[in-house]
């Protein structure tokens, strides 16, 4: 399930520009004690540079309360790819 979240992320949310926006964020605050959140149209993005934590929530997802974690460099390295 969280394989399918991912991937509806990448292909419902990431636009050029919404990807833009996220690494110019990563780029700019990266080692540094600062917290952002995104929201999106279906999915919230929550960024703490302080512990290297990126999470992902499916915001339409009512039942299953899914969320993905993983470091921010991983994550940054996940939107580079595309």
């Amino acid at each position: 399930m969280k394989e399918n979240m991912l991937q509806d992320f990448i292909d419902e949310e990431c636009t050029d520009s919404a990807k833009n926006l996220v690494l110019d964020t990563i780029e700019r605050w990266k080692g540094k004690d600062y917290r952002e959140e995104f929201c999106f149209n279906r999915f919230n993005l929550y960024l703490d540079f302080k512990v290297d934590s990126a999470t992902l929530q499916d915001e339409l997802d009512f039942y299953e309360q899914e969320e993905i974690m993983m470091s921010i460099g991983e994550f940054e390295s996940l939107l580079k790819g595309l």
